[in-house]
């Protein structure tokens, strides 16, 4: 999996493996999003505001799922 830690206030961790996006929130919480591309991945972590991107590209165009665990090792 490719992995992240990013500057964010909110967003600790960014991941994505096969399509699927992962976000670890600083509150401890981790939620996967289906079916992004690698280049929607690359433009969160290099956005210059990890938190607008997510909630201009990711939040309102992915389904999310909370995760039980996180999936950052």
């Amino acid at each position: 999996m490719l992995q992240t830690t990013v500057e964010s206030s909110n967003i600790e961790r960014v991941g994505w493996n096969c399509e699927t996006l992962f976000i670890g929130f600083k509150n401890g919480s981790s939620y996967s999003y289906a079916d992004v591309p690698l280049d929607t991945y690359n433009q969160l972590v290099e956005a210059p505001s990890v938190g607008k991107e997510f909630h201009a590209s990711i939040r309102p165009n992915f389904t999310a799922e909370r995760l039980s665990s996180s999936p950052f090792v």
